[in-house]
């Protein structure tokens, strides 16, 4: 039995003009249906909704999972400096 593969749209913005964003840095918005847990390298970063989490550019292994409905899927996203990357994910 495959492990469902989720739809993805991805779109990247410039961050807004705010104390909160960090120029050297990109962020992370991810959403989705169902909820779901979302961890990078084995750190949870929380349940979906996740809203501009602060990162290090560079591209990441995301792993998405909601045991209720048995999901368990790794994504790639890749963040920009100064770009806030957004991710719906539909399974």
């Amino acid at each position: 039995n495959l492990p469902k593969q989720p739809g993805i749209l991805s779109s990247q913005q410039p961050c807004p003009s705010s104390p909160k964003y960090k120029r050297n840095l990109g962020y992370l918005r991810i959403e989705s249906s169902p909820p779901i847990d979302a961890s990078i390298g084995g750190k949870p970063l929380g349940q979906t909704p996740i809203i501009d989490k602060g990162l290090n550019p560079g591209t990441y292994e995301l792993l998405l999972e909601n045991k209720q409905h048995d999901i368990s899927s790794i994504i790639e996203v890749e963040l920009v400096r100064g770009q806030i990357s957004t991710y719906k994910v539909v399974f």
